[in-house]
């Protein structure tokens, strides 16, 4: 009898859920940190933030100015221009870190909050996807790696 109630404690032991090397691994937001720029010229630059998250501020603008030469402001705060401003937060990578969502954007020209993912496409290419309440209904936006920000915003 005793026998049976050992081995019934090695099996428990044995067949438990162990943690795996893959849960405990944190998502490296290597992939994406850096300088991304859209099609419009704007060159965000993506950071690491709270741990495992990435952020996202404009560094660089094609028209960073009005037509009177100032610096166009930030929609939320006119005392702040819109480069430097933080506009992408909260972005969370998967396992494998080629998808990352979770995230929020602000877009500080016009107004307006707006749910944010990415897909890593290539070490070059970041897919983004901006929505307001389900993805599906969003517009997409690829993003080209950088490697400079092309000048003084």
């Amino acid at each position: 009898m005793k026998k049976l109630y050992l081995s019934l404690i090695c099996a428990i032991f044995l067949l438990a859920p162990l943690p795996t090397a893959s849960a405990q691994r944190r998502t490296d937001p290597s992939p994406v940190i850096g300088l991304w720029q859209s099609r419009a010229g704007t060159v965000f630059e993506l950071y690491p933030c709270n741990g495992e998250e990435v952020c996202g501020r404009i560094v660089w603008l094609k028209r960073s100015r009005d037509a009177n030469g100032v610096l166009r402001k930030n929609f939320y705060d006119p005392s702040k221009s819109m480069c430097g401003s933080e506009v992408a937060t909260g972005l969370r990578g998967d396992a494998n870190g080629s998808l990352w969502k979770g995230g929020s954007v602000i877009d500080v020209e016009k107004g307006g909050r707006y749910g944010m993912r990415a897909r890593l496409k290539g070490p070059n290419l970041l897919e983004t996807r901006f929505f307001k309440g389900i993805s599906f209904l969003g517009r997409t936006e690829p993003l080209t790696r950088v490697t400079a920000i092309p000048g003084p915003c």
